[in-house]
Parts: C-alpha cells; structure tokens; sequence
C-alpha cells in the first residue's frame, strides 16, 4: 500500500528537481538515497534504479539490478544488466555507464552461469563499449562500428528494444549514427517496458 503512495509522488518530485538551486543540491542527494532506500525496500526497482542514477550512485545501481534479476528468470540475469547499462549509454554520460558496467562485474559473474549464450553475449557487447571508453588508444568511431558488426543483430534478437538504445549510444558517444526511427519511443518508458515497472516484475 505504501508503494501506491510513494511512486506517484516520488514522479511528481522529479519534474522539480531540474529547477533545483545550487544550494540545494546536497539537500536533494540526501533526499533521492532515501528514496533509494525506500523503493527498494518496497522491491519497486525500476524507481530505485532511477533513483540511484540520478545521484550517480552506479555500484547501487548494480547492486538494484542484481536484486531486479533475482526477481526475474534465472536465464536472464545478465540480460537485465545489458538493458540497464545499454540504458545508460543511450541516456547519460559514457562515464556514468562505464562506471556502471564496472559495478556490475561481480554480480554478473555470479549471474552468468545459469544465463543463455545469447543473454551473456549482449553483456559482453556492452563490456566492450565500456572498455572503448576506459581506453585511450582507441578510435571511437572503428571500435564501436566492430562492436555494432559483430553484436548488433545478436542485441535485436534477445530483445527488439535493445537495438534502439545500442544506435542511441553509437550516435551520442561513438559519432555512429543510426537511421531515423520516426515510432521511437521514450527511452526511460522502453527500460520500463523490457525490465517491468512493477516490484518484482520479471523481464517481459
């Protein structure tokens, strides 16, 4: 019952925040983990992800994930960690989702044994976008567009929705960009869609 509360309000707060002052940012930080808290004692991690990435907090972003694939089929635990980091490099910054797939390391080593080849693959896809942006020495553009040759169509299989956020990320971080989709749909509704905006909601 006090998920029917929280959730409404907690939207409605965010539509605020980018009007925030300076001065209340600490304020607001301290305000978002325990709404962190919150949601994810109430199992809604959908809410609690977002939560956690809008203070940058990525190693409780994963740990969110790791409790989110629990919920879902055991199949499918690093599916629910390439949607959530494809999420991220579509949507914010190459060193949020960088950051982000290094956290997720460890859970997705104790996950990937009991995940299909294909589900497995899809993370590796975005290991290798992650290690494009910790290297130095690579060409965006050459490492992303042998990323997309060897991992595009494998992302499309496991799941349609992950071929959009993988051309978003190629246009906003690698300089690749992706044909015009005219019935692309919100990004952030998309993640909630694939992963379910419910508690434990399994991946659809």
């Amino acid at each position: 019952d006090g998920e029917k509360v929280l959730n409404p309000v907690y939207r409605n707060i965010l539509l605020l925040l980018p009007k925030a002052t300076k001065a209340s940012q600490v304020s607001i930080d301290v305000m978002q983990k325990k709404w962190i808290d919150a949601f994810e004692a109430g199992a809604n991690w959908y809410a609690a992800f977002s939560a956690a990435i809008s203070v940058n907090d990525t190693k409780r972003a994963a740990s969110v994930v790791k409790s989110w694939a629990a919920a879902g089929f055991k199949s499918e635990g690093t599916l629910f960690f390439a949607r959530a980091g494809l999420y991220l490099f579509a949507e914010k910054s190459r060193e949020i989702a960088a950051s982000f797939v290094k956290e997720s390391a460890p859970h997705v080593k104790g996950c990937s044994a009991n995940a299909t080849r294909i589900n497995n693959a899809c993370w590796h896809a975005v290991e290798m976008l992650a290690d494009i942006v910790n290297s130095d020495s690579i060409d965006d553009k050459v490492a992303f567009t042998f990323v997309a040759d060897k991992y595009r169509k494998v992302l499309q299989t496991a799941d349609s929705k992950l071929g959009p956020f993988f051309d978003r990320a190629g246009s906003k971080h690698f300089g690749v960009s992706p044909k015009a989709d005219p019935n692309a749909i919100n990004p952030m509704m998309m993640l909630s869609q694939m992963m379910g905006m419910g508690g434990g909601a399994a991946a659809p």
